[in-house]
């Protein structure tokens, strides 16, 4: 058989900028993504339909999301191709709440299937979704508990005469970076044998492990979530369980022109860099302009003038993302037994172009932590202003 995997759809989400028209495109591309995969997903005659979570962006959804989600899980019904999706964060579904929950909604509605999992005294107990002699696992988010899940779910596997079994969940392998429901890489290798493909989700990008003969993948979210994702490799996956071979599709995106200026000259214009680099581009008002501009040194420029520039070419939205070098510091971020205090005071004390004066700076940012937490917003902006003062003036004092 045949199976469509994609994940982190987010129908719903309402990028903000310069403009309505700007929201309203955005708001829309993530049901035209999402439509399009569906449509392949019918050209090449998939037996089933695999969403990893994060269908919705968030949890409360308006009348005509609702509607337009409804109609395009119509498409898949009439075409006798079964959706299977389970929740992510994003539409986490909470115990004792199931009833607030827009994914049962639709599985009542009879427009998609739910394999699920229990725990009691006793355990995990799982009701995996049988298609073609093909057992699909849904574990849903399972956050800080997605290691114990997926052990137990290996040993319940192990018992199992057949190995023709898909696992979907909303996790990706945690690796060197500490991120909320992300499974080590050991626990993967442990159920990998046990399956014959794990379907995951969570991170935007496109990736699977292992190298040779992966079995979990992550196909990215169908369109670019916010501006850091302008990079990444995003689109569907269609598994064959017969050869147990997968073919990667990129999806249809909104066009993004990622353009990368470095200024190494303090005499140079960065608004003539970046409007020779562009003048021999075709850009639309249905593009966006994604501009990153590094200085290999302390440098001042004229943004406005950069965005003069820019609005010559009538994009749809540009992003402008400016890099500056840093003292880098030596000291491995990833090791559990350092606190977030001393995180900070390291990274601001070699960080040259933030503060010259670390204890203020960590003094000023403990108050601004309390008041967030507690305090009114207007006296977080007041500090915030204090803080900035005092920089400035550090700043020309230095000069």
């Amino acid at each position: 058989m045949l199976f469509l995997h994609c994940s982190d759809i987010h129908l719903g989400r309402k990028p903000t900028g310069s403009s309505i028209d700007f929201t309203r495109k955005r708001f829309n591309d993530y049901f035209d993504s999402f439509a399009k995969i569906i449509k392949k997903a019918i050209d090449f005659k998939v037996d089933a339909f695999i969403v990893a979570g994060d269908l919705f962006d968030k949890k409360e959804l308006s009348p005509d999301v609702l509607a337009r989600t409804e109609a395009l899980f119509e498409i898949l019904k009439n075409a006798e191709i079964p959706a299977i999706v389970i929740e992510g964060n994003h539409d986490n579904i909470i115990f004792g709440m199931e009833q607030d929950s827009w994914l049962i909604y639709l599985e009542n509605k009879d427009l998609i299937k739910r394999p699920t999992y229990r725990f009691d005294d006793s355990g995990y107990h799982f009701t995996p979704l049988e298609i073609k002699g093909i057992d699909f696992y849904g574990l849903g988010y399972p956050g800080s508990f997605v290691n114990e899940i997926l052990i137990s779910l290996s040993e319940h596997l192990a018992v199992k005469a057949s190995q023709n079994n898909v696992v979907i969940v909303h996790t990706a392998i945690a690796g060197n970076n500490i991120f909320p429901g992300t499974a080590d890489q050991s626990t993967i290798d442990i159920i990998k044998d046990k399956c014959m493909y794990i379907a995951g989700g969570h991170y935007h990008y496109y990736h699977y492990h292992p190298r040779i003969e992966p079995v979990f993948f992550i196909p990215g979210s169908g369109e670019y979530w916010d501006s850091s994702e302008f990079e990444q490799t995003k689109g569907f996956i269609i598994y064959n369980t017969d050869s147990k071979t997968h073919e990667f599709n990129t999806s249809e995106l909104r066009t993004v022109l990622n353009i990368r200026i470095t200024v190494n000259d303090e005499l140079t214009s960065v608004s003539e860099l970046v409007e020779s680099e562009l003048s021999n581009k075709t850009i639309t008002n249905e593009d966006i302009l994604n501009v990153k501009i590094t200085f290999s040194g302390p440098f001042i420029f004229d943004r406005d003038e950069l965005e003069t520039t820019l609005d010559k070419f009538n994009p749809m939205k540009y992003f402008i993302k400016i890099e500056y070098p840093q003292n880098q510091s030596n000291r491995d971020y990833t090791d559990l037994t350092l606190s977030t205090e001393s995180i900070e005071e390291d990274i601001i004390s070699n960080w040259e172009y933030f503060s010259s004066d670390t204890t203020k700076t960590l003094a000023t940012f403990d108050k601004l932590k309390q008041i967030q937490d507690s305090g009114p917003p207007e006296s977080f902006y007041e500090m915030f202003d204090i803080l900035l003062d005092e920089l400035t003036a550090g700043a020309s004092n230095a000069n």
